[in-house]
């Protein structure tokens, strides 16, 4: 199955679905997926490719681009895969670099996130986490003592709006080379400014490092911190 035609026809004959059946599941309107199905016009969009894999467990990359299987990345059951006994109430998310979080967008972020999938790397969390939730591992000593290197973080980007305390991952654009850097610190609001946005500082625990200020800073919260995981194994 080489074009999105193909695979668009697939998913309709395995679940017996009508144009606007898999439209609705989509959130599109039924013209669109009269347009994939003959194949006229762009690609499928990233957030309908995502509802419609999210919705029969299919693999989102052979979806969009046709590598791998349909069903390479299905939904968790109590059954072994890869070696691991998998719990059911369970789902995996990636464990994505800074760099991509920093970066990518859209598609490029879809894309990235099936990547690591297909590599291995990602952890199990609570199926009642966001679907769109990613892991980071802690870098650096800027957030020690609470949070160390190679400590593993989720992180729930649909939450932009953090309360005053909440550990988050935020870009911040800099400005001397024009790149854009995730970082993780604690939030801390600061009152608005005069045309009423609200100003933030985003503050290390250790105080050996800098705190950035929004109204200094080109800063863009990611998402909020929903859990921490730290290994206690002894190192030999």
């Amino acid at each position: 199955m080489n074009t999105l035609s193909e695979r668009i026809q697939w998913v309709m004959r395995k679940y017996n679905l009508s144009q606007a059946a898999l439209a609705k599941i989509a959130g599109v309107k039924q013209p669109s997926v009269n347009r994939w199905v003959n194949g006229v016009g762009a690609a499928i969009r990233a957030d309908a490719a995502v509802l419609i894999c999210r919705h029969f467990s299919l693999s989102l990359d052979w979806l969009i681009s046709g590598r791998g299987n349909p069903q390479g990345v299905n939904a968790p059951t109590a059954e072994t895969t890869n070696g691991e006994t998998v719990r059911s109430h369970m789902k995996r998310i990636p464990v994505l670099s800074y760099v991509q979080v920093g970066t990518l967008t859209g598609v490029e972020q879809i894309q990235a996130r099936q990547t690591t999938f297909d590599n291995g790397d990602f952890i199990w969390v609570d199926e009642d986490l966001s679907d769109e939730c990613f892991a980071l591992k802690v870098t650096g000593s800027s957030m020690e003592p609470v949070f160390c290197e190679n400590d593993v973080i989720v992180i729930d980007p649909t939450i932009i709006v953090p309360c005053p305390g909440d550990f988050v991952v935020a870009t911040r654009l800099i400005k001397k080379t024009d790149e854009v850097e995730a970082t993780f610190k604690k939030y801390r609001p600061r009152g608005y400014d005069m045309c009423g946005n609200e100003l933030f500082e985003l503050v290390p625990l250790n105080i050996d490092y800098p705190s950035y200020n929004s109204g200094i800073d080109e800063l863009k919260i990611v998402g909020v911190l929903v859990e921490h995981r730290r290994s206690y194994r002894r190192r030999h």
